[in-house]
């Protein structure tokens, strides 16, 4: 079994994804925590730090001067990785495909060594404790740092995946990557999408 980092959630967490390198949208949910004396243990991305915005490099800075817990999504791993492309798949020849194209060209561009190595660094995954429950926080699914769970996914998609995770002992699965928020109780198992902050 893969260890992973495990934090005690000791009163409430703020959770997020998406800062896709909007600074004032990040900065906006960091002062909404504050506002809300949520400390930085307590507040978790769910990745994809960097990706369609204009301050890549503004937006990193402060993710890591504010100390919050970030699990690494696929735009991050790949920029991380000096890699060709943004790994979310998109079929060639799309909208999706030539937008993330152009944003991924300018954000390979912009992002120093020191940064690379940061986004590198995050962990896949980060089990979060509130008492005895415990959640699984991952990018975008138990198996894939680019696999698309909406809710309208089939429910037995989602239910194998509760189930890789239940047999980790854990209680649901909190991610991002898909962009739009939800949350479902599936065979008393919770699967929850906070959205994420960089887009509408």
């Amino acid at each position: 079994m893969t260890t992973h980092p495990r934090i005690a959630m000791e009163g409430p967490a703020l959770l997020f994804g998406g800062p896709y390198g909007n600074l004032q949208a990040t900065e906006a949910v960091l002062a909404e925590a504050g506002r809300r004396a949520i400390p930085a243990s307590r507040i978790v991305c769910t990745g994809d730090v960097i990706a369609y915005c204009g301050d890549p490099v503004a937006t990193i800075g402060l993710l890591r001067r504010a100390g919050i817990h970030v699990v690494g999504g696929n735009c991050d791993e790949q920029i991380g990785a000096s890699a060709a492309d943004c790994g979310c798949g998109f079929e060639e020849g799309t909208a999706c495909d030539r937008l993330s194209a152009a944003w991924y060209a300018a954000v390979d561009r912009a992002v120093g060594p020191g940064d690379r190595r940061w986004l590198a660094a995050l962990p896949g995954r980060i089990d979060l404790e509130f008492g005895s429950r415990r959640l699984a926080v991952v990018h975008a699914s138990m198996t894939a740092i680019n696999q698309f769970i909406f809710p309208t996914t089939a429910l037995a998609e989602k239910r194998r995946h509760l189930a890789l995770a239940a047999a980790e002992r854990c209680d649901g699965i909190v991610c991002g990557h898909a962009g739009l928020p939800f949350t479902q109780v599936i065979d008393g198992r919770l699967w929850h999408n906070p959205g994420v902050a960089g887009m509408p």
